[in-house]
Parts: C-alpha cells; structure tokens; sequence
C-alpha cells in the first residue's frame, strides 16, 4: 500500500514538473482523501487554487509533521525546491575573467609606424609590379625611400611580396624587385631575406598566374634561341672544317652531333622546371569545380578514344583471333 501511495506522489511530482496542474490536482484528491500525510499536503500546496488555500495546506501538514523541512521553507516565504527527474550539478564560478574582446584591425598608418612588422625601404625610383616579372602590369610607381612591408619572396629572392601605402592612404600590394629594396628590418635588427615566408601567390588571381607562367615559359625559349645561335654557328665551324680539311664523313658524324644538341635543347625548355612546376601546381589547385570536373571528363574521353583506337588497330591488323594462336604457336 505505501509503495502505491509512494508512486502515486512521484506521478504528483511529475505533473508539477511538466506544469500539468490539472493533471495533479486529479491525482491529489482520492490521496488527500484516503491518505492524508504531510507529503502529500505539501505536493498540493504547489498547486494550490490561491495563496490562502496554499497557507492552509502547509500549516496541516506542518500540524502532522512539524520537522516537514519542504513545508517549513514554503511557510518562510523561501523557494520551493522543483520537481526534476534528474539532479543538476550547478557550479558557481567567483571571479571570472571578463570575456575577450575582439581585437580591432589597425589602419595603415598604425601598422606601418608600428614596431611589430618587418619593414624595408626602397633604394632608388622603382615601380611595383602586379606579377614577380618586369612585363607585367605596373600596379605603381614608388619614389626613392618610400616605406614597405614584406609579405613573402620568390623562391630565387629576386623578388619581394609587398605591402604600400598609397598616396590617398589605400593598400597596394605588388611585387617589388630587390635590387631596389634596402635590407629589412624588424626592430633596428636586420633580417635576411631568406627568412621570409616562400610565397604562394596568395594575393594574385589565377588568371594573373597563368600570365606569369607565360611569360617565363617565353623567357625560356628566348634563352633557347640564343643558346641554339651559338651551337649553331660552333657546329657549323667545325662541319665546314671537317668538309674541307677530312672527309665528309666525319662531318656527317658533327651533323649528327648538331642535332642531338638541337634537340636536348628544345626538350629541355619544354619540360618545366625552377620556378613553373610551382606555378603551375597552384593554378591547377585554384581551378573551380566546373575546371575539375571538365578537365576529368576530358581524360576520360581521351582515354577512351585511345582504347577505340587499339581496338580498331586489332580488327584491322588481326581480324581473326586463330591467326593470333597461329602466329604464336
């Protein structure tokens, strides 16, 4: 009988903590009728009809168990404990730090006159290029000791990254050469070059990207016609010498020569190398969704335009497969 009445309070409790009034009081009544007790008096104070009802209650339960430690609280006026199907742990933390306010980003004045940056300042009238090459995009034109501030280098450190401040106070970043850059420096400290961070063209589109790599593929065949004028003109001194003082041919054997130089040349400036694999690893990384997706459906074609082909290279060549057995028996 306890153990019911017990249950029946604890379904009290839960529709006090669902703030299912109705559903408690529904539930209290045959209990204050039949069971009466100072728990059960003290569950219906919470869901008293009035204030008077609910002084009422306590003082009844207070009159069938004057320690009532729940009643006595609800009599003074303290808090009523809630009703929780689960203990909650509450921490009270004294003394806690103020929140981190977010730091706000200095203005270009404030950065360049502040100690924290690495600085450097040019040695002679120079401009400022969109690109690490001469050809490119003059992005502006900075006056002898006009201040800078290093962002990154190119892997030879020809050429430097930077951060200005133009005349109407707005932030131009380009690439300076540094040959007109005096040594940098980080508080009155002088700072190597080589320490700066190996540039990933962070601040260049990809389109200005797939200029730069033509523009030193270029150079490299530039350098090719020079070198192949020379080899040319070394070659043919020595094919004329060997027609006229030996014999043919050993001037065939020079011409053979010739050629085979002719071609390490044109095969070396072809293949990429020094700075362009670089290059063009991060272009290839920059492609869109729609790029990689074109240019994967374009391998698939191609590779199965290269199967076609094998395939019509077999029917025409060995139509039938006993010919195959055949030949290899």
């Amino acid at each position: 009988m306890a153990e019911n009445i017990e249950q029946q309070l604890n379904e009290v409790r839960e529709a006090i903590a669902r703030f299912d009034v109705d559903r408690a009081r529904e539930l209290l009544r045959p209990l204050l009728k039949d069971h009466k007790s100072a728990d059960i008096l003290y569950e219906a104070s919470r869901v008293a009809l009035d204030d008077d009802h609910k002084h009422e209650l306590l003082k009844e339960a207070l009159e069938l168990d004057p320690f009532h430690e729940k009643a006595r609280a609800a009599t003074k006026g303290q808090p009523e404990p809630v009703a929780q199907t689960e203990e909650t742990e509450i921490v009270v933390v004294k003394d806690a730090p103020p929140a981190e306010q977010p730091k706000q980003e200095r203005s270009l004045v404030e950065l360049f006159a502040s100690d924290e940056v690495v600085k450097g300042t040019t040695t002679a009238k120079c401009n400022l290029y969109t690109l690490p090459n001469p050809k490119s995009t003059v992005r502006t034109e900075l006056a002898e000791g006009a201040l800078f501030i290093p962002l990154t280098r190119n892997e030879t450190t020809t050429w430097y990254n930077v951060l200005y401040e133009g005349v109407a106070g707005n932030a131009i970043v380009g690439w300076l050469e540094t040959e007109h850059a005096s040594e940098l420096r980080f508080q009155d400290q002088m700072v190597p070059a080589s320490e700066l961070p190996l540039t990933n063209y962070e601040w260049n589109s990809r389109e200005e990207l797939k200029q730069l790599y033509t523009m030193k593929y270029m150079e490299r065949f530039q350098k090719l016609k020079i070198d192949r004028k020379i080899v040319f003109l070394i070659v043919l001194f020595f094919v004329f010498i060997a027609f006229i003082l030996i014999e043919p041919i050993l001037g065939f054997v020079i011409y053979l020569i010739w050629s085979g130089l002719i071609v390490f040349y044109v095969i070396k400036a072809l293949i990429p190398s020094g700075e362009l694999p670089g290059i063009q690893r991060i272009i290839r990384e920059r492609r869109s969704e729609d790029e990689k997706v074109r240019t994967s459906q374009m391998q698939i074609a191609l590779f199965n335009a290269a199967l076609d082909a094998g395939k019509t290279a077999i029917t025409r060549y060995v139509p039938d497969r006993k010919e195959v057995t055949t030949r290899n028996k």
